[in-house]
């Protein structure tokens, strides 16, 4: 995580306001709530009990449950789970699906989204007014990662608005000149090349933060953007020229600003360059990122969502129990 700490009084506010939600029952599901949605083929058995970071909860936990996918009712709420109860069944198959976030700007972030990733926008539920929502499906044909944004405008939100936290995020982040504490919550894609996306940011003067770092006798490049309500999104590559940035006038003049080439991560004073060089490949060579990429490719300007990332105070309170 970065060492920019000046935020740290807004999380503490951000956890005590869930926290409370939580203690007092007052909504299974709180406005704040984000989710990493997980499948299994057996609804039946397999749960996911997620205790996201950087909430802390106490140890009362929310119960997540691929149940309902096959409509087997699951009792919402607060649901107490021992440690015998924790165990994991081997031949349960798990597999990541969806990544929700709550957005003040849910429609426009879906847009963004579909322009930005080549997921498609695919607004198919009617919430008879109760939500806004901002759905998008990533490589839809093949792999079909589900990215929502959802703004609820029943469910309690605690002191701050999900509006006001958003406003907060985007105000933190800026033009992106700086790394800042919260930039480590952010979704990651793979894109084979970057030279196109880079010198299309450049073109329509699209603000983005461009770092770079070797891992395993690789250089890689992390592309990072932000969505219209300020959430953070990374795009990483291995291919990405000086001489392709510097091929347009527009895209000489933004190296010359940057300092006449692309930033390491180690001249990032306000990031740890180690935790981000890791999040690179997470042990996947180039060739089997390509590979996998080719496999789930179904048209031309997608990106191959490969990583959830958040950020939190402490590793403890980094909990993820499969039953």
């Amino acid at each position: 995580m970065g060492r920019d700490h000046g935020a740290t009084n807004s999380v503490e506010q951000h956890c005590s306001s869930l926290r409370g939600m939580l203690e007092k029952k007052k909504s299974p599901f709180p406005q704040w709530f984000p989710g990493t949605f997980f499948w299994s083929p057996h609804p039946s058995r397999a749960h996911v009990i997620i205790l996201p970071p950087p909430f802390a909860f106490p140890k009362a936990v929310v119960l997540a449950s691929v149940g309902f996918l096959s409509n087997r009712r699951v009792e919402s709420g607060l649901t107490a789970l021992s440690a015998e109860d924790a165990t994991c069944m081997a031949e349960d198959v798990i597999s990541i699906y969806k990544y929700t976030i709550a957005s003040s700007a849910a429609v426009a972030d879906g847009q963004w989204a579909g322009d930005m990733f080549g997921c498609e926008f695919r607004d198919v539920t009617d919430t008879h007014g109760c939500a806004d929502l901002g759905k998008t499906s990533c490589m839809a044909s093949t792999l079909a990662y589900n990215l929502h944004f959802v703004v609820n405008h029943v469910t309690e939100s605690g002191s701050m608005s999900v509006a006001d936290w958003d406003e907060k995020m985007a105000s933190l982040h800026g033009q992106l000149k700086k790394f800042d504490h919260f930039m480590d919550y952010r979704m990651v894609f793979y894109k084979p090349d970057l030279n196109k996306m880079v010198g299309d940011l450049i073109a329509a003067k699209t603000p983005f933060m461009l770092r770079k770092g070797s891992e395993a006798d690789t250089e890689w490049f992390s592309l990072l953007v932000m969505s219209p309500s300020g959430k953070m999104f990374e795009v990483v590559s291995s291919r990405l020229s000086k001489e392709s940035i510097s091929s347009t006038p527009a895209g000489s003049h933004w190296l010359k600003s940057e300092g006449g080439d692309i930033k390491t991560w180690e001249s990032e004073t306000t990031s740890c360059p180690h935790t981000q060089a890791a999040t690179a490949t997470e042990g996947y060579t180039v060739a089997e990122l390509d590979a996998f990429f080719d496999s789930f490719s179904d048209a031309a300007d997608v990106l191959m969502p490969i990583r959830n990332q958040v950020c939190v105070r402490h590793m403890q309170s980094l909990h993820l129990i499969s039953l």
